[in-house]
Parts: C-alpha cells; sequence; structure tokens
C-alpha cells in the first residue's frame, strides 16, 4: 500500500506524528468497497480501537482530503461520503437525485469540460471531487423526477 508510505512521509513533512488513529482511518478507507460515512468508518475504527473519538475521524479524513489521498463528496442524503483515490484512480461522481446511488466516472469522460474550464477561466478542476446531479438510467425509465427544494409547499 504505497499511500500508507506517502501519508507517513507527508505527515513527518508537516511536523505531525503518525498515529495508530490515523493509520487506522486510512486502513478502513483501504477496506471499504463503496464510499463511507464518517460515522461508518468511525464505526469500523472504534471496533479496533475504542479510544478513538469521532473528531479524531473527521481531522484525519480532512488531513488524507488535503493530501488529495481521499476524495469526499456529498450524497443524496447529504451526508459526506469518502473514498481512497488511489484504489479506483481519481474520477467525478454520477450522484442520482432519485435513488441515491453514486456511480464513479473516469476523469477522460469530462476531459472536454476539464480543460474548458482551465483554457476559459484558468480554473483547474479537482475531479475527484466533483458531483454531477441528476437521474440514473433506472430512476428515468420510472418516471421519477425529485422535486426541488424551493418548488416544496410548506403544509
Amino acid at each position: 500500500m504505497a499511500c500508507e508510505t506517502y501519508f507517513r512521509s507527508a505527515l513527518k513533512e508537516r511536523g505531525l506524528r503518525v498515529t495508530k488513529q490515523r493509520e487506522l482511518v486510512l486502513a478502513a478507507l483501504h477496506e471499504a468497497t463503496q464510499p463511507e460515512t464518517a460515522e461508518q468508518i468511525y464505526r469500523e475504527v472504534s471496533a479496533l480501537d475504542p479510544g478513538v473519538d469521532l473528531s479524531t475521524v473527521y481531522r484525519t479524513l480532512a488531513l488524507l482530503q488535503e493530501l488529495r489521498l481521499v476524495s469526499g463528496v456529498e450524497s443524496a442524503d447529504g451526508e459526506g461520503r469518502f473514498e481512497l483515490v488511489s484504489l479506483h484512480g481519481p474520477h467525478l461522481h454520477l450522484l442520482c437525485q432519485s435513488c441515491g446511488r453514486l456511480e464513479g466516472v473516469a476523469p477522460s469522460e469530462a476531459r472536454e469540460f476539464v480543460d474548458k474550464m482551465r483554457s476559459t477561466f484558468g480554473f483547474e478542476v479537482q475531479v475527484e471531487q466533483m458531483v454531477v446531479p441528476g437521474l440514473c438510467q433506472e430512476c428515468r425509465a420510472r418516471g421519477d423526477v425529485p422535486q426541488p427544494p424551493w418548488a416544496r409547499v410548506a403544509e
């Protein structure tokens, strides 16, 4: 797992300690088969080390995002979900606003958009943090159309 070596090195460069808790969070992300919430990661990590608290998990996830080892996206339920970039490579996410399905898509599929943002605005898109909301094929076929928040009428 090359990301552990990079993580340890990056922590030392920043004058931060390599702690068991930080390593457990990274290990939990390695085991994840899909993006997980901080609470899901916390449950896995605290089962191995009851001394870990939720704030440690959040701080470690923020650090891992800063180091671009982890991508974080907001899912349809509004919760942040995290995944290790090195497992699937950098990718953007398609988020179905009806069923909540989150699907990874290769950055090459957004190359034209990314290039246009760079050439027109001088803006470098971080594809691994990008979420494109919409409707998946199954929900579209069922005719699901989520109501936008501004269209909801208070009862």
